[in-house]
């Protein structure tokens, strides 16, 4: 870490305001997968609905896993979310939520499907007035699940960005073993998307300490396991 220069600004300074955000819990670690029943448990979702991309439910064993692991009822699994979040897409899944009764939700996939939950968490309680918890499980390193942005396009065909603490995830699950089907172009490609963000952190005037060094750790070790 020694070797990454940082820029000098007002990252150094002793006062400001850090807001963590709903997120309770991250498992990581090969195998880590396993610990998604006690996850579920302990935030109170007996019935989840799984938010994941086409490729990963059809063409890969990640979400039999995924089920397999979370020792519950599965109120099914929505795949039909296309690129860029179209928000019939996403008003489809809040009446498939709705219908089933589903009390939660687990987004897997890289950051379209990640991201459209968060989306589909904020309509549905505009819908109904309740909060849904999401537990993220990422196959990228895209990242989407340790932000509190998400973003959709309108009827217009215009995006619409959302942020809200309330639609970040409630607990993640980092488990390698689910990266493993990932093409390996989409892995790089997204590690490299990270390591933009975490340099862009140390630029950005208003970014919390607690954020830069994070950004500046998580930056060396991408630099160092990607190349």
């Amino acid at each position: 870490m020694s070797s990454f220069v940082t820029p000098t600004t007002v990252q150094t300074a002793t006062l400001g305001t850090y807001v963590p955000t709903i997120l309770k819990r991250v498992e990581y670690g090969i195998g880590s997968l396993a610990k998604l029943a006690n996850i579920l448990r302990d935030l109170s979702i007996s019935k989840p609905l799984i938010i994941t991309g086409n490729s990963l439910a059809t063409k890969t064993d990640v979400i039999e896993q995924v089920k397999k692991a979370a020792n519950c009822e599965i109120g099914g699994v929505f795949s039909s979310i296309k690129q860029h979040a179209p928000v019939e897409d996403i008003k489809k899944c809040v009446n498939e939520l709705k219908e089933s009764k589903c009390d939660g939700i687990i987004g897997v996939g890289g950051g379209s499907p990640i991201d459209a939950a968060k989306i589909v968490i904020s309509f549905y309680k505009e819908e109904t007035g309740v909060l849904l918890k999401l537990i993220s499980i990422p196959t990228t390193l895209s990242a989407a699940e340790l932000t509190i942005l998400a973003g959709y396009t309108n009827e217009e065909g215009k995006k619409v960005g959302k942020k809200s603490s309330e639609i970040g995830s409630s607990a993640l699950i980092l488990d390698a073993n689910l990266s493993l089907s990932t093409p390996n172009r989409l892995w790089l490609s997204t590690g490299i998307r990270a390591l933009d963000h975490c340099v862009e952190q140390q630029y950005r005037p208003n970014a919390p300490l607690p954020v830069r060094v994070l950004a500046r750790e998580g930056a060396g070790s991408l630099f160092d396991s990607l190349r």
